[in-house]
């Protein structure tokens, strides 16, 4: 026991805090082992953390058997309604914990709704799905203390109560996911191996689970601008039960060129196609194209109340305005430049001479390269250093959706395209990026299908909404990305060669650290 006040066992909010380096991890389990036993055998191991010791008093008190394992989960009807209640929390949290996992490519990571059921996991198949963590049931653990002290924790894997999880010897850090009222509503879990897991992880997971949190304060802001949107209205048209406009405002005369009221009919500024407003059923927020004199076509979305004449009253708010609040308000921008980019080797600085290059110009970019050497940074600066640099820059990683909900993403959908499609349609990435630029990553990954649409998309400057009858005109300009060989996949047929040939004007590889070690620091 000579060692043990040079060991790190502390508390996470001691001020000299660290965790056991690679030399310290078989000593520091060794010496957990000895606490533990000492523990069970009824002694107060004094090297051990105070908030672990506790949880072990109270793991034992609740005859917890630390020698059998297994996870208990919810009845499978209980599941599916817990699922559909944290829906949201899980769309928001699976890409950062994604991207999350990129950092620890060996680990998993679990997030957990507030009573400890797991919601969502990637990476190494350790908890499924329904998996319930909490302290009662599972005793000491990383995601059941965090749930307790609802605060960044960590936990060794000599501090697990079940010898199960003692012997993975795998550390945790867990930090809370708070909802917009500052309460917790999950936990996000990160397990990894001691070679990858230090002080640094633990910022890592605190900075996720607080994205998580701020992205579900940024859904509740968005969807209450949208209540105040449609109460405010942009632009109003009142007409009685003929048709006949009778009065509209400034912001509707904007949309319409400045239409006399006198024009006659509300119908006569729709397109042909559409149906009559004096028929349609009241609705709110329908898309709809109007034919204002003199111009291409504007699409709005419409909201129709009924007028105590028996007549209709038009909320119209323009599809092209609502799209831009939207992407300012959820930051859907680059923020990368070529000065961020570190690395003076040769190969670095050339790769960075021909991205700068290519951002004078409009021609489509793909980004090769393995996993990890900072292709989304190389499609940031570009987008930066381009003419395009105030438009938006909207990323899609093409690996990590569903075959099925590809093309759903790219180009949107209308309202009824589908079984379970969002009421009132969806803006695809293509429209969301309209002016800037549509960063694709892991494009080799696309479907086959898919990668017909797109081509019609880059060759036509076009795009079409799943169940949309017309085409809608989008400015992209596309960077693709890939750690792939798209040559070898365009022989094998499992990418099509035209579509390789249009995004390959411009090739750019981004090299390794491991050839470039002048750059390591």
């Amino acid at each position: 026991m000579k060692n043990l006040n040079r060991l790190p066992f502390k508390d996470e909010s001691d001020p000299i805090f660290r965790l056991p380096d690679s030399t310290e991890v078989m000593e520091s389990d060794s010496l957990l082992w000895q606490g533990w036993h000492a523990f069970t055998a009824g002694q107060w191991p004094g090297w051990v953390r105070p908030t672990i010791l506790q949880s072990w008093q109270r793991s034992q008190a609740l005859n917890i058997d630390p020698g059998t394992f297994s996870y208990i989960s919810p009845s499978p009807q209980e599941l599916a309604t817990i699922l559909e209640q944290n829906a949201e929390m899980i769309q928001v949290a699976r890409s950062i914990m994604e991207n999350l996992l990129a950092y620890n490519p060996d680990g998993h990571i679990n997030l957990t709704d507030a009573e400890g059921v797991t919601l969502y996991y990637c990476g190494a198949d350790l908890t499924p799905v329904g998996s319930i963590l909490r302290e009662d049931v599972l005793g000491t653990n990383c995601t059941a203390r965090c749930l307790i002290e609802q605060r960044l924790v960590y936990v060794l894997s000599g501090e697990n109560w079940k010898l199960d999880l003692r012997n993975r010897h795998r550390q945790c850090a867990a930090a809370p996911v708070r909802d917009k009222d500052g309460k917790l509503t999950g936990v996000l879990t990160l397990t990894a191996t001691p070679d990858n897991f230090n002080t640094h992880t633990l910022g890592t997971v605190q900075a996720a689970a607080e994205t998580i949190g701020q992205q579900l304060l940024l859904r509740h802001l968005l969807a209450e601008q949208q209540s105040i949107l449609e109460t405010l209205n942009e632009g109003v048209i009142v007409c009685d039960r003929y048709g006949s406009i009778k009065t509209l405002n400034r912001y509707a005369r904007q949309i319409f060129c400045d239409i006399d009221p006198d024009a006659g009919s509300v119908d006569a500024l729709l397109c042909p196609q559409d149906v009559s407003l004096l028929t349609l059923p009241f609705c709110n927020d329908r898309e709809l194209l109007f034919m204002p004199g003199g111009r291409e076509p504007v699409s709005c979305l419409v909201s129709l109340m009924p007028a105590p004449d028996g007549g209709r009253v038009l909320s119209l708010r323009e599809n092209q305005r609502i799209r831009a609040i939207t992407r300012r308000v959820m930051g859907v921008s680059a923020s990368y430049t070529f000065d961020m980019i570190r690395g003076h080797s040769l190969p670095m600085q050339q790769a960075i001479q021909k991205a700068r290059a290519s951002s004078r110009t409009d021609s489509t970019v793909l980004l090769t390269g393995e996993s990890g050497t900072g292709k989304e940074l190389f499609a940031q600066a570009i987008h930066n250093a381009s003419p395009r640099h105030q438009e938006p820059f909207v990323a899609l990683n093409c690996g990590a959706l569903p075959r099925d909900l590809v093309q759903s993403e790219l180009f949107g959908y209308v309202d009824g395209a589908f079984t379970g499609s969002r009421r009132g349609g969806s803006a695809g990435k293509f429209e969301l990026a309209d002016g800037g630029t549509l960063f694709l990553d892991e494009i080799g990954e696309m479907p086959l299908e898919a990668q017909t649409s797109l081509l019609r998309v880059i060759q036509e400057g076009e795009v079409v909404r799943i169940g949309a009858a017309r085409p809608l005109k989008v400015n992209v300009r596309i960077i693709a990305a890939t750690h792939c060989n798209l040559s070898d996949a365009v022989e094998k047929g499992a990418f099509r060669r035209d579509l390789y040939y249009r995004l390959n004007v411009v090739s750019l590889t981004v090299p390794p650290l491991r050839e470039r070690r002048e750059d390591i620091p």
